[in-house]
């Protein structure tokens, strides 16, 4: 019984593993979270949560951190707008209300916090 001797193609392999193990530490979660988007899905079928808004009025209200809002202020306008021309075009019978009056009422208030129910009821 003798040692089995790694052959060179082993060790530069088992090397290379190594060395992108020890890059992806010394990269943080920088590493950790690129390997995790490039080796994850390219895209996601998520279902409707809800199929009644046929025929209804809807108001599309977007929430954004204040870390978000504070270095893109227009962030929750953009969001809703392109939410509600995807629901125009895709849902028979929608009404929508208007992205430009749900930001402006937001505005007036605290924008960092959005009372969901103040809001449906102004817009009833």
């Amino acid at each position: 019984m003798g040692y089995q001797r790694i052959s060179s193609n082993c060790l530069r392999r088992l090397l290379l593993l190594f060395l992108l193990v020890w890059v992806f530490s010394l990269s943080g979660c920088t590493g950790i979270k690129w390997l995790a988007v490039q080796t994850g899905p390219t895209s996601e079928k998520v279902e409707a949560e809800c199929k009644l808004l046929e025929g209804k009025t809807v108001l599309v209200c977007v929430w954004a951190p204040q870390e978000i809002l504070w270095d893109y202020p227009k962030t929750r306008l953009n969001l809703s707008s392109y939410v509600s021309e995807y629901l125009r075009h895709n849902v028979r019978g929608i009404q929508l209300v208007n992205a430009l009056q749900v930001e402006a009422y937001v505005e007036k208030g605290n924008p960092f916090h959005i009372d969901s129910e103040a809001l449906g009821r102004h817009f009833r």
